[in-house]
């Protein structure tokens, strides 16, 4: 069985299918999907999808664009959403510093920081946005390693393989997508060798970065197939030992999701 273990079905390209998707899990793959959230709102759109299809689970949280907009009282309903058994970790949260109007560097460490201990003290696995910040984001994981005692994922990776290492160290996921299908990404067969092969996950960010050969297209959970065999070519493993593997490692971090 395979599960995209991040997706957003709450973006507006998904505004005349999202139902659809989310009713399709119950006879193909994938069987599972993770809808996460990018703030309030979102979470809230995540959250109800997720109570109305068995494949639909959640993940509840403010993206680091939005790290501005995080109130207490969001915080109060994240851990209340939490509480349900179709919301199976916080995030999306993090840093991103590749755009210069997103908040300021201190507003996203403390929002990432607040959601963090969150997450630690209702006892939830987190999923971590890092773009263009992993310096900063290593270092913040690092002086509150105590918060991370349910685990947590670096989606989308994309930090290099040395960076793997000291991620892996504070117990560390690891999420693929489409990119790892790119010609021109070069250095993602290394990255994803040098990930452990017990913390690999599989996504599919849609609807962004649709793997090849559907580059170009929005991208769709459907497409996380192209994916899984891309990981399975890098790794050496075979159709089934991908499947088996990874499904594993998402139910280890997400441990509320039901196959």
């Amino acid at each position: 069985m395979l599960i995209d273990a991040h997706a957003h079905l709450t973006d507006e390209r998904f505004s005349d299918c999202a139902e659809a998707i989310a009713l399709n899990t119950e006879k193909s793959e994938p069987r599972i999907i993770v809808d996460t959230g990018a703030d309030r709102t979102t979470s809230e759109e995540c959250f109800l999808r997720a109570q109305k299809y068995k494949g639909i689970y959640c993940a509840v949280g403010v993206h680091p664009e939005y790290a501005d907009k995080l109130t207490d009282e969001d915080l109060e309903r994240f851990a209340e959403m939490w509480k349900n058994e179709k919301c199976v970790a916080i995030g999306e949260i993090g840093l991103d510093y590749h755009y210069e109007n997103n908040p300021d560097r201190e507003t996203q460490k403390q929002a990432a920081l607040k959601q963090l201990r969150l997450a630690s003290e209702i006892g939830a696995p987190t999923v971590l946005h890092i773009r263009d910040a992993h310096g900063d984001a290593i270092k913040l994981l690092k002086e509150n390693e105590e918060l991370l005692k349910n685990g947590f994922l670096v989606h989308c990776y994309s930090g290099s393989k040395e960076l793997v290492k000291e991620y892996a160290k504070l117990g560390a996921y690891f999420s693929y997508g489409g990119a790892v299908t790119f010609a021109n990404a070069k250095d993602k067969p290394d990255i994803v060798r040098a990930t452990p092969i017990d913390r690999i996950i599989l996504e599919t960010d849609c609807p962004y970065m649709a793997p090849e050969p559907m580059r170009g297209r929005r991208n769709e959970p459907a497409f996380i197939r192209f994916t899984a065999n891309r990981i399975g070519e890098i790794i050496g493993i075979t159709e089934k030992e991908t499947e088996e593997i990874i499904q594993a490692n998402t139910v280890r971090l997400f441990k509320k999701i039901r196959l």
